[in-house]
């Protein structure tokens, strides 16, 4: 997608996932995540002219691609088990083994890292 269409995606994800937060407001695994993730997307968006070397559209598809490494190591390590979730603290929906919101925590790791790391290499 190019800059303004996944600029938009990403706010999408962005406000759904702060109405999440906000809406399971019992599910500290849920809540953090969530939350958290629309108020990085939110900022990053508020000031996305400070962040003008960060490909958003990049971003999206790179994030897409590394899912699945993702999903298939989370998911060895959610079934052996050597990670355990709290069904009470989270939404209960899982992919394979994984949490749901594993792949909205991946994603604001990974955004969050990218972004201040795009924006500190470009201060050189």
């Amino acid at each position: 997608p190019n800059g303004k269409t996944a600029d938009r995606i990403l706010m999408g994800i962005g406000l759904l996932s702060f109405i999440t937060g906000i809406f399971f407001y019992n599910k500290y695994y849920s809540v953090y995540t969530f939350t958290l993730l629309g108020l990085f997307i939110g900022g990053f968006i508020l000031f996305r002219s400070y962040f003008k070397s960060f490909k958003t559209g990049h971003f999206l598809v790179a994030y897409a691609v590394i899912l699945i490494p993702f999903l298939v190591v989370n998911g060895f390590l959610t079934a052996i088990p050597v990670v355990l979730y709290n069904d009470a603290e989270n939404l209960g929906i899982r992919i394979y083994t994984i949490p749901f919101e594993d792949t909205f925590y991946g994603m604001l790791l990974v955004l969050m890292n990218i972004a201040i790391f795009e924006k500190l290499r470009n201060l050189v």
